[in-house]
């Protein structure tokens, strides 16, 4: 009995963890304050995700609350707000979005970056996009991929 209580407790909590919802009328008016880019799949990045406007000598004691948007339209609008602390403890996942992709973007209050990847990526993670800053929206920048996936990596 208690060898079911705590999977049924762990697939709960798992569900929970990739729950997205969508973005609320304060994370959209604060996100369409953000500079927007391209999003390219050739650009070189960094292991982690900078802070938007350069490095903070303390990063990792503020890594969170951090949530990822994906976005069904260019330029962050009409989203899904994911935490990226629950999703954090799931590296190496590769999780499926509910939508196709068209922009994305990590809002972190703290502003100083994280210290894992997040990358957008087609079906099965087989070619990722790497998100290199917070606090700024990426337009997907290559119609020939369709996004509709997202992993985090160390």
């Amino acid at each position: 009995m208690q060898c079911f209580s705590f999977v049924a407790i762990t697939a709960i909590l798992l569900a929970q963890a990739v729950h997205a919802a969508p973005a609320s009328p304060e994370t959209s008016a604060l996100v369409a304050s953000f500079p927007v880019s391209q999003l390219h799949a050739n650009d070189a990045q960094a292991n982690t995700t900078l802070p938007h406007g350069g490095l903070h000598v303390d990063a990792a004691q503020q890594t969170f609350p951090a949530f990822l948007l994906l976005c069904e339209a260019t330029s962050c609008a009409s989203c899904e707000e994911l935490s990226l602390q629950a999703l954090s403890t799931n590296l190496g996942v590769c999780f499926a979005a509910d939508i196709t992709v068209e922009s994305v973007a990590i809002i972190q209050a703290s502003n100083e970056g994280l210290p894992f990847v997040v990358s957008a990526a087609v079906t099965g993670c087989s070619s990722l996009l790497e998100i290199p800053t917070v606090n700024e929206c990426f337009n997907i920048d290559d119609p020939t991929q369709l996004i509709d996936a997202f992993v985090i990596t160390p």
